[in-house]
């Protein structure tokens, strides 16, 4: 046949055969490579892309064999399309795959230091044994060649991972260290194991306690275990030296730490004063008694209580300025230095808070200096200490509180600091997850912080209670009233016993609210009489909700004498601005709107004007500071102040403009803002921001951008633009916005039987915690 003459003469029959045999052999080959110098898993993978090129190439072989007769100019346009196709092969196989759900990379010299074990089930030992196990997480993290897994991640994936390689798989680490303590009498010796992440043991040795006559401690068994563990991975720098320490001594520290761990403060302490006991000079057991000690004391309300903490820790503060400058190196000096500064500054700002009022304008901004200075130096330290021990999950979380609370502007970098310590050191952290995903959503990034959250339902036990409840908070907060009924429809569906925890079922009674509020009143009704069924020992609330939300509030009058009639306001009249601000303190402000209601106007604005000098936290966003200045600005407003609102007002902007320019992306600053703006008769740079604030959450989706009636003593600022293109748009947008989440809640409606989600939680044993 001419066809099969043709193909013959222009030998793309040979061509074929041997460019199958050159591509079979090559693959062969480069697999066999691979298999020998990497994992059978990265052979499986060159296979496949090799297969990709391979195929891919075959077509541009042939075409080219084909055209072969054709002019040089043709021919180099062919080759040039071939070589393309192969360039974008090799670039397909250069690009790593995709993990597989669940799965981290796996990271080169990573281990994981699992839980250690005991010989005998003693409660003592089993403490013991954790208090090791994080001496040798401290130690070998120390190593700059390893890289060692966040303890809070192993013990998550740990608790319910059914082998090491699942352990390790979830972890992406390369070796995993396992350990068992016993004891014989006084001396204590640890059996380590070191497994790679196919689960084969790569090494292991017994190590044991040696006590001299003296009873001191000649080498720690941690230290020992870790420089076993270092030599075999290739590390022979030799670790941090240890003094000789009381080997009892040793024993309670290393409880009291494994307590404080567990964030079982008494029993912690009790086991630091019996190391001091034993060993007076024992400066680590002197300085985390300290910690413990104000960090027990901490929330306490008492001025003076706060005062005698702050004094023993300043106290502290002097021995391990000293111990510093022995060994300014050394993690945990710098570990516990951040940690006592970072507690001194915490309370400076928590006696400040209750004395405000008492040591006016000027004590304020001296005790504000003071912890400024704190919050730095702690920094400083810690920083040193995560420069030594970059797996150190308390002290990075330690560095970023310390930024956070020197104000707005270092908290992006503070993020950073957080998501890094995520995603290279402890990715399965709750406390790390929660602080990023907070902090992704203050800067606008509402779906990397739930993806976050979200990675943990990789882990065979799912997410714990409190990720869930970070989940349902940031919807609440920025108003996703159908991603939050979702959210609890998923629960129903895969974890119906977290509506034992009252947080959660509030949770549902809230979102029964925000649909009466986006204008379902039907749905929200219907819904209400379902929920209301579930035995809540809190059910007196139900009511307030159904009141609040679906009837619509009631107002609080004042009768013609201008007594105040709201029982709950009648207390307060007889006490002082001052005495409410030190008893209420930041309530105050709700105080202030009761009277305000109550007709009890002056005496309203003269508690928010005390209030104005409250000084909050710097770690407080300014949008969650600035609610009562606007409020206090609309009460002068009313009053007829034009002058005292309009220096409101100008504060409030300059505070929110600057967070803005920090790079703020929260719904909630920027629509405020917008607001504060519209009042100033800035029209534009409201139309700014309330774009700004639609793009970053929908702003107020309850209102769905309807300008409110004008006031005759004051221009509501929408009413002002409501025919402006700009703000017809944004309204359109807002609106649209609404309308979705009202389709997304009819449709999970319908998609679901709620009163059969519920069932489950209508039992009388099932009720809420």
């Amino acid at each position: 046949m001419a066809i099969i003459e043709e193909l013959t003469r222009r030998r793309l029959i040979q061509t074929a055969a041997l460019y199958v045999a050159i591509a079979w052999g090559g693959t062969e080959i480069l697999v066999f490579l691979t298999e020998s110098l990497f994992t059978e898993a990265a052979a499986r993978e060159v296979r496949r892309y090799l297969a990709i090129l391979l195929i891919a190439g075959f077509p541009a072989a042939m075409y080219l064999a084909w055209t072969r007769d054709l002019r040089r100019t043709a021919r180099r346009i062919v080759s040039a399309l071939a070589v393309a196709v192969l360039v974008a092969g090799v670039i397909i196989y250069l690009i790593p795959p995709p993990e597989p759900d669940g799965a981290l990379a796996v990271t080169e010299n990573s281990i994981a230091v699992l839980p250690f074990e005991v010989c005998e089930d003693r409660a003592s030992d089993r403490t013991l044994a954790a208090g090791l196990a994080g001496a040798v997480f401290n130690r070998l993290a120390q190593r700059d060649r390893l890289k060692v897994m966040g303890r809070r991640s192993v013990d998550t994936v740990v608790a319910t991972a059914p082998s090491v390689t699942t352990i390790a798989d979830l972890l992406g680490v390369e070796y995993m260290l396992q350990g068992v303590l016993c004891r014989d009498g006084l001396n204590l010796s640890v059996q380590a194991e070191l497994t790679d992440n196919n689960g084969f043991t790569v090494w292991a040795q017994e190590f044991t306690q040696v006590v001299n006559r003296f009873d001191q401690v000649e080498a720690r068994l941690a230290s020992l275990v870790a420089d076993g563990v270092a030599v075999r991975l290739g590390d022979a720098i030799a670790g941090p030296q240890d003094r000789a320490i009381d080997g009892k001594a040793l024993e309670h520290f290393l409880i009291g730490q494994e307590y404080l761990r567990r964030r079982d403060k008494d029993k912690a302490r009790t086991e630091f004063e019996k190391a001091l006991a034993i060993q007076p000079d024992y400066a680590e057991a002197r300085f985390e008694l300290a910690w413990a000690t104000a960090d027990i004391r901490l929330f306490e309300n008492q001025a003076d209580g706060l005062k005698h903490v702050r004094a023993s820790t300043e106290e502290a503060l002097v021995l391990v300025r000293a111990e510093l400058q022995r060994d300014a190196g050394s993690f945990e000096t710098s570990r516990i230095a951040g940690r006592l500064l970072l507690s001194l500054g915490q309370l400076e700002d928590a006696l400040v808070y209750r004395e405000f009022h008492e040591i006016g304008a000027d004590g304020v901004a001296a005790s504000r200096a003071r912890s400024q200075a704190y919050y730095t130096e702690a920094e400083q330290h810690f920083r040193s200490a995560l420069a030594a021990n970059p797996s150190a999950t308390e002290v990075r979380v330690g560095t970023a509180v310390s930024m956070d609370s020197q104000g707005v502007a270092r908290r992006r970098e503070s993020l950073r600091l957080v998501l890094d310590g995520l995603d290279r050191r402890d990715p399965f952290n709750e406390d790390l997850s929660e602080l990023a995903a907070y902090r992704l959503v203050e800067f606008g990034r509402l779906r990397e912080a739930m993806e976050r959250l979200d990675r943990f339902e990789a882990l065979p036990q799912g997410k714990s209670i409190g990720l869930w409840w970070t989940q349902l908070e940031i919807l609440q907060n920025q108003g996703r009233v159908d991603e939050k009924f979702a959210k609890l429809i998923e629960i129903l569906h895969q974890r119906p016993e977290l509506y034992k925890q009252l947080r959660i079922l509030y949770h549902l009674w809230w979102t029964v609210s925000g649909i009466g509020m986006l204008g379902l009143v039907e749905q929200a009704e219907e819904l209400y009489e379902a929920v209301a069924k579930i035995p809540n020992p809190e059910h007196q609330d139900a009511e307030e909700f159904r009141r609040m939300f679906l009837a619509g509030p009631e107002d609080v009058d004042a009768d013609g004498h201008g007594e105040v009639n709201d029982p709950g306001i009648a207390e307060f009249v007889g006490m002082s601005n001052d005495e409410i601000l030190k008893t209420w303190q930041i309530e105050a402000g709700g105080i202030a709107g009761a009277f305000w209601n109550a007709g009890e106007r002056e005496r309203a604005i003269e508690l928010l004007e005390a209030l104005q000098h409250y000084p909050y936290p710097p770690t407080v966003w300014a949008e969650r500071r600035m609610g009562y200045p606007m409020l206090l600005a609309g009460m002068y407003m009313e009053m007829g102040r034009s002058d005292d609102a309009a220096a409101v007002l100008q504060r409030v902007v300059t505070e929110l403009q600057a967070e803005v320019d920090a790079g703020v992306r929260h719904h909630s600053t920027v629509s405020l803002l917008a607001e504060a703006y519209g009042r100033q008769g800035n029209l534009d740079a409201a139309l700014d921001m309330l774009e700004l604030a639609v793009d970053y959450g929908a702003y107020d989706v309850y209102d769905a951008g309807e300008p409110a009636e004008q006031d005759p003593e004051d221009s509501n600022w929408r009413t002002q633009v409501k025919d402006d293109p700009r703000f017809v748009q944004l309204r359109s947008r807002m609106s649209a916005y609404v309308e979705q989440q009202r389709s997304n809640i009819r449709a999970l409606l319908a998609q679901n039987d709620i009163e059969a989600l519920l069932a489950p939680l209508m039992e009388p044993e099932a009720q809420p915690e």
